[in-house]
């Protein structure tokens, strides 16, 4: 089968688009699979962060077992 140059032409195009798009869902994939692996990372950091925190019956905040001292302020005038 004799193909012409406009069905040669196609088929070049064709494959070029093919490449690019099976390059760019590749690169996706990637980029996903970075972004889950970073989430993962920041929720672990998350709990950590906020099992250190403790709220006791008197409303008295403690990091690591440390008092917070409240901050109040007055407006001026």
């Amino acid at each position: 089968m004799r193909l012409t140059l406009g069905q040669e032409l196609g088929l070049g195009f064709g494959a070029i688009i093919a490449l690019m798009i099976f390059s760019a869902g590749m690169t996706n994939v990637g980029d996903a699979q970075t972004a889950t692996e970073n989430l993962a990372k920041m929720a672990s950091q998350l709990r950590v962060l906020v099992g250190s925190f403790k709220v006791d019956a008197d409303a008295k905040i403690t990091v690591a077992g440390q008092a917070l001292k409240a901050r109040h302020t007055t407006a001026a005038g």
